[in-house]
């Protein structure tokens, strides 16, 4: 708001005196000084060796961590999480597999996100991130079967990339088992006796790591197993 001399250039104190509390600053943003004694007869400046120097404001963190995060459509390989939005510019989520995550973004790093698991930049070891935006759902895929999942949300302002790092909401999910594509049939039978018999089958293709048979007395099978 003082006097712009040439392009940008602001008086920011013209006095007496050795201090200046300078304000309306933008945060993780660098400014730039040049200091110059002068008289008041003739308003006479001293060009001479004029002392330079900067100072970088501190970025400007969100106030709010977002307020949820929810999991759907789960199967083996995918997952689509929902969360409530903090006060931040955009979410920034972590992914971890087997446990939780345990490094946080650094502030003023502007990180690539990608929804399959492990293809995003990887923060410490294994938190990888899974996406970054001003959106409140995501489908992360490329994930395996029967393993648990844990996330973490963080806030932050994109001026500075100044991520809120204090209690980041988070949450986990366990996929579901990855059944084999084949499935065994055909059955047929020999050597039947009174007392024994001799089952056989096809094995799927492809084929899982087993089979399971299933025998009832008299009526059709009717269970079913659980995963």
């Amino acid at each position: 708001t003082g006097d712009e001399i040439g392009t940008g250039n602001f008086v920011i104190h013209d006095d007496g005196g050795s201090n200046v509390t300078l304000s309306g600053l933008t945060g993780a943003t660098t400014y730039h000084f040049a200091l110059y004694e002068y008289d008041l007869a003739g308003f006479c400046y001293q060009l001479t060796g004029a002392f330079t120097t900067s100072e970088t404001t501190v970025c400007s963190e969100p106030d709010n961590s977002p307020g949820s995060l929810t999991f759907s459509a789960t199967n083996d390989s995918q997952s689509t999480l929902t969360w409530s939005g903090g006060d931040g510019d955009q979410s920034l989520i972590l992914a971890r597999e087997g446990a939780a995550v345990n490094a946080d973004p650094v502030l003023g790093t502007d990180y690539t996100a990608n929804s399959t698991f492990g293809s995003g930049d990887e923060i410490g070891t294994g938190n990888f991130v899974v996406f970054k935006g001003s959106a409140n759902s995501t489908t992360v895929d490329g994930l395996s079967g029967a393993t648990t999942y844990h996330f973490a949300i963080y806030e932050f302002n994109t001026v500075g990339n100044c991520y809120r790092l204090t209690n980041p909401r988070r949450n986990d999910v366990t996929t579901d088992c990855a059944a084999p594509t084949g499935q065994a049939s055909a059955i047929t039978f020999s050597n039947t006796t009174a007392t024994t018999m001799e089952v056989n089958w096809v094995r799927g293709t492809p084929s899982g790591d087993g089979v399971l048979v299933v025998a009832r007395r008299n009526s059709p099978v009717t269970f079913r197993p659980s995963n």
